[in-house]
């Protein structure tokens, strides 16, 4: 960690003191927590629906959270032609397709059709929490840390 400056460094250890495991799938912390063995899990996963899916995904009346991934070159990145390369390479076919599959995330390219998301049920509306400021998202996570 000699890398990182010395406040992410006091935030790092602060949030590593408060991760006790970290299992190799969702259904591994799932049941640490039915065993007890964990208060409390944070996972990110999606079930594509395919062959043998065991877990439905339901509607909720209030809406569906959305998740929304974002690439983007930065003023400093925009001098560099290795950024272009790589935005090139996040939104090639290939790579869509990759991480349709693997991230359960809908490709950004019109023409990559994905047949896992054909058929996929879609949620009537999709819940938009209150926009917060960015100095509230960090005061909310510092209070958290310190709990």
């Amino acid at each position: 960690m000699g890398s990182l400056p010395h406040a992410k460094q006091e935030n790092w250890a602060v949030l590593k003191s408060k991760i006790k495991n970290i299992p190799s799938s969702w259904e591994a912390a799932y049941n640490l927590f039915l065993k007890g063995e964990a208060s409390l899990i944070a996972a990110y996963t999606t079930v594509m629906g395919g062959k043998g899916a065991h877990i439905k995904v339901i509607f909720y009346p209030e809406g569906n959270p959305i998740h929304i991934f974002v690439a983007f070159k930065t003023l400093k990145a925009a001098q560099d032609p290795d950024s272009d390369e790589i935005l090139k390479l996040f939104t090639s076919e290939n790579i869509q397709k990759v991480i349709a599959h693997e991230f359960g995330m809908y490709p950004v390219l019109e023409d990559v059709r994905v047949e896992d998301f054909i058929n996929l049920a879609k949620p009537e509306k999709v819940f938009m929490p209150p926009l917060i400021s960015r100095q509230e998202i960090l005061n909310r996570w510092k209070k958290n840390m310190r709990e």
